[in-house]
C-alpha cells in the first residue's frame, strides 16, 4: 500500500476513559498505516482520576506514532485547542479531530479523506444520534444561535468528527481564547461565515457504552450561558475582519424582519375580518356558532356527542373550549391567529425549498394565501380547515424536505404523527396527505431495504399520534361518551358523505372554477417533469398523487362549501415554487418571474382588495356597535326579559349564535337541526322529545324553518308568539303561555 506524503494528525481529548481508551486507540491507530511516517495519533489526557493515563503510557510503548499530551487544562474545549496548536506546530498538513469515548466509527474516515482535496474542511453531521434526545436538542439550539449571531446555517456545529486542513485551522484558531469551551462550534461559524470551502457529511454516532461523560446537561447549560457573551465578541471580530460583513448582516436582518412582519401582517389581516375580532363583533357565522356553543357546553360540564350534538372531531371542540375560557365570543381569535401564522411560516419554508430569492418566496406565499381569503369569504372565521392548516403545512414541508433532501429527524417524524392525530381529530377526510405520503415513505424504505429506519419512522410517528389521541380518548371514555363519539364522528359522517360520483365531480369543478390558481397547479406540475433530475421527478410524482387524493377527499361530501377547499392551499405553494426555481436559473429568469408574478397577482388582487376593504370598514366601525340582525337582537332582549341564566331556550333551524349572545344553554342536545336532520331524520324526533322534557322558556324559529311540525308542536304545548319579523315564513319568537 502506497503511503501518503501528507502528514495527518488525529487528535482526541480524553477524560476518565479507562474502559474505552484501549479499544479506541487500537481502532484509530490503524488509520495511520498508509499515511506519512510523520503522521500521529495525539491524545490529550489531563485530570483523569481513573487508569486512563496508565493505559495510554503502556500503549505509547507499543505504538511509535501515538503521543500523549499531559500538561493541558482539564476541560474538553481547552484540550481540543491545545491539540490543534500542537498539530500545527509539528507541521501537520491535515488535522482530524474526534473523541476518545468510542461513539464515532473509524470506518467512516476514508470517505472524509477522499474529499480532502476538494474542501478545506469536511465536517461530520450526526443525522441519527445515539447520545439521547436532550443532547440532540442542545445541538439544535447551538445551530440556532449560530444563525442568530453570525447569520450562518449549518446542520451540525460541534460534531467530533472533522477533517480540516491545518492551514485553515491556523487561520482562525488565534481568534479563540486558550480556555474557550466550544472551539469546534466557533471554528465552524468562522468557516461558514467567511465562506471557506467546507462540506457536511453524515456520520453515525453511537451511544456511550462505558466511561464517564464529562459534559452533562448542567455543564452544557453553564457553557452555553457563558458562551453567549463570547458569541457577541466573535461576531464583532468577524465584522472587524470583513467590513462588508456588517452591511450583509444588517441587510439579512432587515430582510428577515420584513418577511416576519409581512407574514404577521397577512395573518392579522385575515383574522381582522373574523366575527370574533373585538372590533368586528357581528353575528358569528353558522359553523363557528355551533363550535363555540359546544365549547360553552364543555365549560358548563357537558360532554360532546353525549350531551350535545355536532359531527366534527373532539380536538376542534377543545380548541373552542379554550377560546371560550379566554372570552366567550372573541377568545377564539387567538387560536385563529396562531393557526394562520404557523401555516404562513411553513408555507414560506415550503417555497424556500425551491426558491433561492426570499422576496420571490414571500410574494408567492402572499399570492397563494389570497386563495385562503377567497375560499374563506363566505364562511369566515373559526373553521375546522383553519385549524388544520398549520398541521398540514408542517407535514407537507417535512415530507418534501425528506423526499427532496433526504432530511429527517426523530423529532420531525414524532411531530408528523402528532399533526396527523390533530387533523384526524378535527375531520377525518383532511388526513389525505398523510395517507399518500406515508405510503410513499414506506415504499421508498422497503425498496431500499432500510428496515431499521422504517421501524424508527413507525415508532416515532405512532408515539406522536398517541400523545394527542390517548388523553382525548381517556376523556371521552371517562365521560361514557365513546359509543356516542363513534356513532356521531364515524357513522354519521359516513352518511353525510354518501353521495354519487356526479356530485363529487361537480364539486371538483366548483373548486377549479372558484380559482384558476388551483387549475394552474397541474400546469406547474406538468412543466416540472421537464426536470431531468431523478430525485426531483420522483418527488413531483409523489406530490401530484398527493394533490389529486387531497382534492378527492375534500370533495367527497359533494357539498360545494368554499371553505372545504382551504385544505388545498398548502399544496399549491410547491408546484409554483418549482416554476419559480426554473425561471431563477434561466438566463432571462428575472423577466419571466415578473411576468408570471404579474399574472398571479391579477388573479389574487380581488381577494386582497376585498379583504383590505372589509378590514378597513370593520375597524372604522369598531365603536358603532354590533351590527346584528333585528331578530337576533329581539331574541336576546326577550330572553333577558323573560328568562334567567339557568333557564334553557331552543332555536329551531341553525342559528346557534343566539345561545352565545344570550348566555343560555340549549334545551336539547341538538342545538341546531339542519342540515343534520336531512342526513338522519330521526334527529327531529329526538329534538322534539328533548324539548318536551325540558319545556324551553323561549323558542326561536329561524326564517325558512316554519314547518308544520314545529308550529303544531308550539300550538299543542301552549306557546304564544311574542315577536315576528314581519315576513311570511320569517323569524319568530315564542314563549310558554304559563
Amino acid at each position: 500500500m502506497k503511503k501518503s506524503e501528507e502528514i495527518l494528525y488525529i487528535v482526541m481529548p480524553a477524560y476518565n476513559e479507562g474502559e474505552n481508551i484501549r479499544e479506541t486507540v487500537e481502532s484509530w491507530i490503524k488509520i495511520l498505516d498508509d499515511k506519512s511516517k510523520k503522521s500521529r495519533l495525539v491524545i490529550a489526557d489531563s485530570g483523569s482520576v481513573d487508569n486512563t493515563h496508565e493505559i495510554l503510557l503502556s500503549l505509547k510503548k507499543k505504538y511509535r506514532n501515538l503521543e500523549v499530551l499531559e500538561k493541558t487544562e482539564k476541560q474538553h474545549g481547552p484540550k481540543v485547542i491545545a491539540l490543534y496548536n500542537y498539530a500545527i506546530r509539528q507541521g501537520a498538513d491535515y488535522i482530524f479531530q474526534t473523541d476518545s469515548d468510542g461513539q464515532t466509527n473509524p470506518s467512516e474516515f476514508d470517505a472524509f479523506w477522499k474529499m480532502k482535496n476538494q474542501y478545506g474542511a469536511v465536517l461530520g453531521h450526526r443525522v441519527h444520534r445515539g447520545d439521547g434526545k436532550a443532547r440532540a436538542l442542545v445541538e439544535k439550539v447551538v445551530c440556532f444561535l449560530l444563525r442568530l449571531f453570525f447569520d450562518v446555517k449549518v446542520p451540525d456545529a460541534n460534531a467530533p468528527f472533522r477533517l480540516m486542513r491545518a492551514s485553515l485551522v491556523e487561520k482562525y484558531l488565534p481568534k479563540l481564547p486558550k480556555n474557550y469551551d466550544l472551539p469546534n462550534v466557533i471554528l465552524t461559524a468562522y468557516f461558514a461565515r467567511f465562506k471557506e470551502s467546507i462540506a457536511f457529511e453524515p456520520v453515525s454516532f453511537k451511544p456511550r457504552t462505558a466511561g464517564v461523560n464529562s459534559v452533562n446537561l448542567k455543564k452544557i447549560f453553564k457553557i452555553g450561558k457563558d458562551s453567549l457573551t463570547n458569541f457577541a465578541r466573535f461576531r464583532k471580530d468577524m465584522v472587524t475582519s470583513d467590513p462588508k460583513l456588517a452591511k450583509t448582516i444588517r441587510i439579512n436582518k432587515l430582510k428577515s424582519f420584513l418577511i416576519a412582519s409581512s407574514l404577521t401582517a397577512m395573518a392579522c389581516l385575515a383574522v381582522s375580518t373574523s366575527p370574533s375580532s373585538p372590533w368586528n363583533r357581528s353575528e358569528t357565522v353558522t359553523d363557528s356558532g355551533v363550535f363555540l356553543t359546544v365549547g360553552t357546553q364543555i365549560k358548563n360540564g357537558l360532554t360532546p356527542y353525549l350531551d350535545t350534538f355536532d359531527h366534527k372531531g373532539p380536538f376542534l371542540y377543545i380548541i373552542n373550549y379554550l377560546g371560550v375560557l379566554i372570552n366567550p365570543t372573541s377568545g377564539i381569535l387567538i387560536f385563529e391567529f396562531i393557526a394562520l401564522i404557523v401555516a404562513l411560516i411553513y408555507m414560506y419554508k415550503i417555497a424556500r425549498l425551491k426558491i433561492r430569492n426570499r422576496g420571490y418566496a414571500l410574494f408567492l406565499v402572499s399570492i397563494v394565501f389570497s386563495l385562503y381569503l377567497t375560499l374563506n369569504t363566505i364562511d369566515r372565521g373559526n373553521l375546522t380547515e383553519e385549524y388544520a392548516l398549520p398541521f398540514l403545512t408542517f407535514a407537507i414541508f417535512v415530507f418534501l424536505d425528506y423526499f427532496q433532501n433526504n432530511k429527517t429527524t426523530h423529532a420531525r417524524v414524532f411531530l408528523l404523527g402528532l399533526s396527523f392525530a390533530c387533523v384526524a381529530l378535527l375531520r377525518l377526510n383532511m388526513v389525505a396527505i398523510w395517507c399518500v405520503l406515508c405510503l410513499a415513505v414506506l415504499v421508498k424504505l422497503v425498496k431500499g431495504k432500510q428496515f431499521s429506519e422504517l421501524g424508527r419512522f413507525i415508532v416515532d410517528f405512532i408515539s406522536g399520534a398517541f400523545i394527542v389521541c390517548v388523553p382525548i380518548f381517556i376523556w371521552i371514555v371517562s365521560k361514557g361518551a365513546l359509543q356516542a363519539f363513534l356513532d356521531t364522528y364515524i357513522h354519521f359522517n359516513t352518511l353525510y358523505s354518501k353521495v354519487g360520483a356526479i356530485s363529487i365531480l361537480a364539486t371538483i369543478l366548483f373548486f377549479l372554477e372558484k380559482t384558476l390558481i388551483i387549475a394552474g397547479v397541474f400546469l406547474a406540475l406538468a412543466y416540472s417533469f421537464l426536470d431531468q433530475e431523478t430525485v426531483a421527478r420522483k418527488t413531483t410524482r409523489i406530490f401530484l398523487a398527493t394533490f389529486l387524493f387531497a382534492i378527492l377527499a375534500a370533495c367527497m361530501s359533494g357539498r360545494q362549501f368554499p371553505h372545504y377547499g382551504i385544505v388545498l392551499i398548502p399544496l399549491i405553494i410547491y408546484p409554483f415554487a418549482i416554476l419559480y426555481s426554473k425561471f431563477e436559473s434561466a438566463p432571462s429568469g428575472r423577466e419571466i418571474i415578473i411576468v408570471v408574478s404579474t399574472l398571479l397577482f391579477l388573479l389574487a388582487f380581488p381577494a386582497w382588495k376585498t379583504t383590505l376593504r372589509s378590514a378597513a370598514i370593520s375597524y372604522s366601525n369598531r365603536s358603532v356597535g354590533e351590527p346584528v340582525a333585528n331578530s337576533i337582537k329581539a331574541a336576546c332582549d326577550y330572553t333577558n326579559l323573560k328568562t334567567s341564566e339557568s333557564d334553557r331556550i331552543a332555536v329551531f333551524g341553525n342559528r346557534d349564535y343566539i345561545y352565545l349572545r344570550c348566555n343560555r344553554l340549549p334545551a336539547s342536545k341538538y342545538s341546531y337541526q339542519y342540515p343534520i336532520s336531512e342526513v338522519r331524520p330521526a334527529i327531529l324526533d329526538e329534538f322534539f322529545a328533548d324539548i318536551s322534557a325540558t319545556r324551553p322558556k323561549l323558542f326561536f324559529v329561524q326564517a325558512g324553518y316554519n314547518t308544520d311540525r314545529v308550529l303544531d308542536y308550539l300550538k299543542a304545548n301552549d306557546y304564544e308568539e311574542i315577536w315576528h319579523d314581519g315576513n311570511e315564513n320569517g323569524d319568530r319568537i315564542f314563549i310558554p303561555k304559563d
